[in-house]
């Protein structure tokens, strides 16, 4: 999987179209065959400076879903245009949705920020966040996940009450 984002990223950053499957190469047959949610996460010098995904399968397989949020990843517009140069040395981490549920807000003060993470979709439909699992060394409580969640619902402060509340966990993969 981490091919597959790497050479994407350098395909599109050479010739700024979409890479076909053929033209990444060698692909392993169970990313053809298989459906799945993935986010791409890309990291400089250990800072997120890219990311992108989602919860709902909708490219035909995961080839092709790591495709599609790798350039979305690029895409990202908190953070700045990548340096072709510094392809190279990006890091990524790419996590595959293997469970996910809804939860109470109650539940939520269960969750490990290390092993889990939790998306927040506001009930009237209007905003959505999400914190990786891992994703940084000051989330190491439920707690901790509330200021978070509600700077990136763009709220002030958060009431789980009025929102979806998902628990979910991924495998990893990381090139570093």
């Amino acid at each position: 999987m981490i091919d597959i984002v790497q050479k994407t990223i350098e395909h599109y950053s050479q010739y700024k179209k979409i890479p076909s499957l053929e033209e990444l190469g060698k692909i392993d047959e169970s990313l053809l065959g298989e459906k799945g949610c993935v986010f791409v996460t890309l990291y400089k010098k250990w800072e997120i400076c890219w990311a992108a995904g989602n919860i709902k399968e909708i490219a035909p397989n995961l080839a092709e879903e790591l495709i599609a949020n790798a350039l979305a990843a690029l895409g990202d517009s908190r953070f700045e245009d990548i340096d072709v140069n510094e392809i190279k040395s990006i890091k990524i981490r790419i996590d595959v949705i293997d469970q996910r549920s809804i939860i109470t807000p109650e539940e939520m003060k269960q969750i490990d920020p290390v092993k889990q993470w939790i998306l927040i979709l506001k009930k009237d439909y209007s905003n959505m966040a999400c914190i990786l699992p891992n994703i940084n060394a000051k989330i190491l409580s439920w707690e901790d996940f509330l200021p978070l969640l509600a700077n990136k619902l763009w709220e002030k402060k958060l009431d789980p009450n009025t929102c979806i509340l998902y628990q979910i966990s991924t495998k990893q993969e990381t090139n570093f």
